[in-house]
């Protein structure tokens, strides 16, 4: 429970770029370069998402600004590739028509793009249905890299406590999903499992709410 308080506490400390960049800044051994490159890829976050909101329409760049949150300053990330990654995990899927792998290898590197690709949910078309895409998906992260399943549990975590905000239906069958793929690796790769195990009761909770 403690680490989940931490986790909720860092979410509201460094809940602003301000406050982020200063934690980089004061707070991990990135180097002056690697903290550019990050304020770089925050700067293309911003622009490339200034006019995509959430389901209450809040901007969606505070989801991808909290997942960082959780990457720099609770899983204490010392990898450029993984905080990168953090930032962008959505632009492929968002916006895939001019943000392909390649053009996200000649703006970064391959490993960013690789994780970025990894952590991007191809569309349903190119499977049977929509369930066969999701277990195709979840799956595909028992396999990947340890910084891509960090990414993607703090991914997760957020958007498990921010469900409330979705229809009934919605919020219910992500917390299915989560308890069936996500707390399992979770555990599996000793990534956040204490603070997603909470997240999940949270987010039943809220469900029960919304139901009431």
């Amino acid at each position: 429970m403690l680490q989940f308080l931490l986790l909720l506490y860092r979410l509201w400390r460094y809940r602003t770029k301000q406050s982020l960049f200063r934690y980089i800044r004061h707070h991990t051994s990135f180097s002056a370069k690697d903290r550019r490159r990050i304020r770089d890829a925050y700067d293309l976050m911003e622009y490339v998402f200034r006019d995509v909101t959430r389901e209450r329409g809040e901007p969606y760049m505070t989801h991808l600004h909290a997942v960082t949150v959780i990457v720099v300053t609770h899983l204490k990330s010392k990898d450029i590739h993984e905080v990168i990654a953090a930032l962008l995990h959505d632009v492929i899927e968002h916006f895939g028509n001019y943000w392909t792998y390649t053009r996200l290898k000649h703006h970064h590197c391959s490993t960013l793009a690789t994780y970025v690709l990894h952590l991007t949910k191809l569309s349903a078309i190119y499977f049977a249905s929509e369930d066969e895409c999701d277990v195709v998906y979840h799956s595909s992260f028992k396999t990947a890299e340890l910084a891509v399943v960090r990414v993607k549990i703090a991914d997760r975590i957020h958007n498990i406590l921010t469900l409330r905000f979705c229809p009934i239906g919605k919020q219910l069958r992500k917390i299915a999903e989560t308890i069936e793929f996500y707390l399992r690796l979770s555990k599996e790769r000793g990534v956040l499992y204490q603070e997603l195990r909470h997240a999940i009761r949270v987010a039943r909770i809220l469900a029960f709410v919304t139901r009431a």
